[in-house]
């Protein structure tokens, strides 16, 4: 953020620099002035200026500036891929539920297929048996 754009901001806030520089324990405001003469003013500065202000330290930043617009991005990003994930839940849950119905028909066929044939086996043992009745 521009120094300038900073001092703005503190003035259209109804803050004076002095204030601010007394705030900040500075022993004059020209220290303060110095440090806004950048056109990068650094992020621990601005901490503490809003911390003396009572201000979020998103107050001194515009919602245009690439600060803002990134986090915007981000956030958007994250709902998306959180949509995602609770869509992608949801096919899972179906898929589970599926599988689940299929297991179920496997083992009623299955087990009616294995009843037959011991159903089977015991009638040819019985045959078996009625021909060959000394086994």
């Amino acid at each position: 953020m521009k120094g300038e754009d900073l001092k703005k901001k503190l003035r259209d806030a109804g803050f004076q620099l002095s204030e601010i520089a007394n705030l900040l324990g500075f022993d004059n405001d020209q220290r303060l002035h110095s440090a806004l003469r950048s056109d990068d003013i650094k992020t621990g500065l601005i901490e503490k200026i809003a911390e003396a202000t009572n201000k979020s330290v998103c107050f001194f930043y515009n919602e245009t500036s690439p600060d803002q617009s990134v986090l915007t991005s981000v956030l958007q990003e994250k709902e998306k891929t959180i949509a995602l994930l609770e869509e992608n839940a949801a096919l899972l849950r179906k898929q589970a539920a599926l599988l689940e119905e299929k297991i179920a028909l496997l083992e009623e066929r299955y087990t009616k297929k294995i009843a037959h044939v011991a159903s089977s086996r015991k009638n040819a043992d019985t045959d078996v048996r009625a021909i060959f009745p000394q086994l």
